[in-house]
């Protein structure tokens, strides 16, 4: 998800939110998934509403700076719906499991069938870097590395340690993921 993406979806779910709340409810929720510097937000809540993706009041206050306080217009709606929609892209990176649990925090837009269409294309694209990272390891490490001797040994060991921990990695994520999948359909579905 874009910077774009997570404030506007953070102002749907906090009408009449300012762009320093936006900070604060960044740090205590996502920020462990998300960084952003009121530099970033303010910009980017500007852009939003240039775009007619939210809109603004302006809250007078006594002895300080006026402030904006941000709601998503329907076209704002509409917009990150299609975003949340948009089909999972296959991208195995140490930060895409991130991306994924940022774009899944804003799921609660969405309907069941979306949201368990949403999940099962993750669990493909794990399944299918989990299956690649076995194949093709042992393999892609040997032909990368032109070197001989002991370095070679040391480049070896240390990534074949190195593909053992992403595996494993992808394997506990696939496992997370089923289960969330597990509780959601249960919940959905009662």
């Amino acid at each position: 998800m874009t910077t774009k993406d997570v404030l506007l979806a953070l102002v749907a779910l906090h009408p009449g939110v300012s762009g320093y709340e936006l900070r604060g409810i960044i740090r205590r929720v996502t920020g462990f998934l998300f960084r952003i510097s009121l530099s970033q937000i303010y910009p980017t809540l500007q852009r939003l509403a240039q775009e007619g993706l939210v809109t603004y009041d302006v809250v007078e206050l006594v002895g300080k700076q006026d402030r904006k306080v941000y709601r998503t217009t329907l076209k704002g709606e509409a917009y990150l719906r299609e975003r949340l929609r948009e089909p999972v892209q296959p991208d195995y990176s140490l930060t895409a499991f991130g991306d994924f649990l940022l774009r899944l925090s804003f799921m609660g837009e969405l309907n069941n069938d979306e949201i368990r269409s949403y999940l099962d294309q993750v669990l493909a694209n794990l399944r299918g870097d989990r299956d690649r990272a076995d194949l093709e390891a042992g393999r892609t490490l040997q032909d990368y590395l032109g070197l001989t001797g002991p370095v070679r040994q040391r480049y070896l060991a240390l990534w074949g340690h190195e593909t053992r921990y992403l595996v494993t990695d992808l394997d506990t994520k696939i496992a997370w993921v089923e289960n969330l999948a597990d509780k959601l359909g249960a919940l959905l579905d009662g």
